[in-house]
């Protein structure tokens, strides 16, 4: 849904910013929070970390082949 979201400048993630209705960043709020908490976690950021270095390592030259299609 957050795909749908025509607010470019996400205000509504400042306090008093408006959202649509469907908006996750109001709607689970407590959620986000609980994430939050999570990365926290030493061992767990470092393997978001890891695992962010891993996805970027495979677009890199995506435009030649045998990637590009």
């Amino acid at each position: 849904m957050e795909s749908e979201c025509k607010i470019t400048a996400k205000i509504c993630r400042g306090q008093g910013g408006n959202s649509p209705v469907f908006c996750s960043t109001t709607l689970y709020a407590s959620a986000l929070d609980k994430a939050a908490a999570e990365y926290r976690e030493s061992y767990i950021r470092e393997f978001a970390r890891q695992a962010s270095i891993q996805e970027a390592e495979c677009y890199i030259d995506r435009e030649t082949e045998p990637h590009y299609r």
